[in-house]
């Protein structure tokens, strides 16, 4: 039975292309795990018009990722 480990990222090309790239590695060292990638838009992938330098906080990249995977129990990731 495959383990299965889910993978928050963004739908931006560079971070589904790291993904996979993650995830090629991932088959070579440990062909028994699974990788599930779940991508979604992030506040600073959505809002196009408001320079990077007037957003609020530093996670508007981020932010949606950390809250969605702050809800699943085993989750080897920063709070």
């Amino acid at each position: 039975m495959k383990k299965v480990l889910r993978v928050g990222t963004r739908t931006s090309p560079l971070a589904l292309a790291q993904v996979r790239e993650i995830a090629q590695a991932l088959k070579t060292i440990a062909p028994a795990v699974e990788l599930k990638v779940v991508s979604m838009d992030t506040a600073g992938d959505i809002d196009k018009k408001t320079p990077i330098s007037e957003m609020e906080g530093t996670d508007f990249f981020t932010r949606e990722i950390d809250r969605a995977l702050s809800n699943e129990p085993d989750r080897p990731c920063r709070p």
